[in-house]
């Protein structure tokens, strides 16, 4: 936190103590050392807080036994909470989900066989669904739970969205929609895009506050749609300048009360993360992060000052101020090998931390230098 700020100030305008933690890191410890991080573009792990008991878990991949592994994240130790079987390949995506109609946390895993499980956690990680998609040996690079959603039929888990498969050749396949019953039964299947021209890397739910519509935005290969959720028509079409055309992997949506606005922030693998202005449909900037060709990755928001990128390059983190609209500084991770994932948790003893995830196999803890 910063020392010439008071906790006062801080309650005088309505902000918090975390929007004043730095967001330069210490290397505190390794997690785990057998992390399957190999073949997930973006999410090859998940951290988060849960409802349930409103305590930090990490969820990640076996590499040996290829099952999920869920740790309870203590003061001074990780305890194993329970193992989820059913993968028999390495995982492609794994995201944590929460329905807060019912109250209800999921965590939704892919593979690179086409399955998609869906485990309960809230009922003690019950298995409720193992989808298999129509193609085999797709690499699934992301999914999507969406429970808020207008639907006329029986649902359990909502719509569930999982990107096209990733490839470099000529073919390309549609995002498919599934929706579940309540007895886990697959209803409805269908694409929810059959022209995509691009490769995706990373779907993201929007619903846009004014038109009071939903949409999807479809994050790839030198282009990002913005994708209408129900009549499945392109909403709106973004590309960077033409000297600065690139593949796309990762983006977030941050919500500027200050301007009412709400932006995306995209990275790429060229060192500029892109800004994009929903609301106005503009492309109204980037942010160079580097002078050399770096491969930019996940892409998290650390609080409402800074932005979080993960560079598989070097590998290091890159540091970006909103309010400047610039990177100003990186922190060296220390992965053998590419990183990519990276997740914000607050430690029971260190506060707001990030854990970064590499194909080295390793689960790093970094923790606030001012800690």
């Amino acid at each position: 936190m910063n020392e010439n700020i008071s906790k006062n100030e801080i309650k005088e305008n309505n902000e918090s103590e975390e929007d004043y933690i730095s967001p330069n890191f210490e290397y505190e410890e390794d997690i785990i050392d057998y992390a399957e991080n190999t073949y997930a573009l973006i999410d090859s792990f998940e951290a988060f807080i849960s409802v349930k008991d409103e305590k930090p878990y990490i969820i990640y991949q076996n590499k040996n036994t290829q099952s999920l592994e869920v740790l309870k994240v203590l003061k001074n130790k990780y305890k194993l909470i329970t193992q989820i079987e059913g993968h028999k390949t390495k995982i492609t995506c794994l995201k944590y989900f929460f329905n807060e109609k019912k109250n209800i946390e999921y965590i939704i895993s892919s593979d690179y066989d086409g399955k998609i499980i869906i485990t309960n956690i809230t009922e003690d990680y019950k298995k409720e669904s193992a989808l298999k998609m129509e193609y085999d040996n797709g690499q699934i690079v992301c999914c999507l739970m969406i429970f808020k959603i207008n639907f006329d039929l029986d649902i359990k888990n909502g719509l569930i969205l999982v990107s096209n498969k990733n490839t470099t050749g000529n073919q390309n396949y549609p995002i498919k929609e599934y929706v579940l019953n309540k007895k886990g039964e697959l209803v409805f299947s269908g694409d929810l895009m059959t022209y995509i021209t691009s490769n995706t890397s990373y779907i993201i739910h929007w619903f846009n506050k004014i038109l009071k519509k939903d949409y999807i935005i479809d994050i790839g290969f030198k282009k990002i749609d913005v994708i209408g959720l129900f009549n499945k028509t392109i909403f709106k079409s973004f590309k960077a300048p033409p000297n600065l055309e690139t593949w796309y992997h990762c983006g977030f949506i941050y919500n500027d009360e200050e301007n009412n606005r709400e932006l995306l922030y995209i990275t790429s693998i060229r060192s500029y993360v892109f800004i994009i202005d929903l609301y106005s449909n503009e492309f109204i900037g980037q942010i160079k992060t580097s002078a050399k060709m770096h491969r930019l990755y996940n892409i998290i928001q650390w609080n409402k000052n800074y932005i979080l990128v993960s560079n598989a390059t070097t590998p290091d983190i890159k540091i970006i101020d909103i309010n400047q609209g610039k990177c100003v500084g990186n922190n060296f991770i220390g992965h053998e090998d590419d990183f990519r994932c990276i997740r914000k948790i607050k430690h029971p003893k260190f506060g707001y931390c990030i854990i970064t995830g590499g194909d080295d196999n390793s689960l790093k803890l970094f923790k606030p230098k001012n800690i």
